[in-house]
């Protein structure tokens, strides 16, 4: 959004339908119109872990680039002045630092898996749903009823039968 008297720019409101009264007060005082735009909140969760786990692997890549940086920082250097440097010198990174730098290791490694999965596949609006809308039933190529299993309670039946 542009600053001053005749910038042109965008603005979006997320509101919670619970907000949506307060909402409206403050568009009014503002004297602005403001485009209605349905979204589901499902998205922005789904959203929100695909931008969790991918802070945790850009976290995770950018430590060991440091390291690794740094390292070919004192090879070059040492390089240049004709000393060989002992191995030990390097630093390893977090593969080779204490149990908790290996954990962030491995959280990283494991958040970079999920991520790839979540992205492998689209965000939906509707997931999982007892009764399906027109919207979300059009949507998949083919619904199969969920009926119950052919006798399943008849043995329920038969011993409420014998009872009486």
């Amino acid at each position: 959004r542009g600053m001053g008297p005749g910038a042109v720019g965008s603005s979006l409101s997320l509101v919670a339908p619970s907000e949506d009264r307060i909402h409206g007060k403050i568009v009014e005082s503002l004297q602005a119109k403001f485009e209605s735009v349905n979204l589901d909140g499902r998205l922005f969760k789904a959203a929100q872990e695909r931008v969790n786990l991918a802070c945790k692997v850009v976290e995770t890549e950018e430590t060991e680039r440091k390291t690794q940086q740094s390292n070919k920082w004192f090879l070059d250097n040492a390089e240049e002045v004709g000393i060989e440097l002992d191995e030990d010198v390097f630093e390893e990174g977090l593969a080779g630092g204490d149990k908790r730098d290996r954990g962030r290791l491995r959280e990283g490694q494991l958040a970079k898996e999920r991520l790839q999965k979540l992205l492998a596949e689209p965000m939906q609006t509707q997931r999982f749903c007892k009764f399906l809308s027109t919207r979300t039933a059009s949507n998949h190529r083919s619904i199969a009823p969920s009926l119950p299993q052919a006798g399943g309670n008849q043995a329920r039946r038969n011993k409420k039968r014998r009872r009486n």
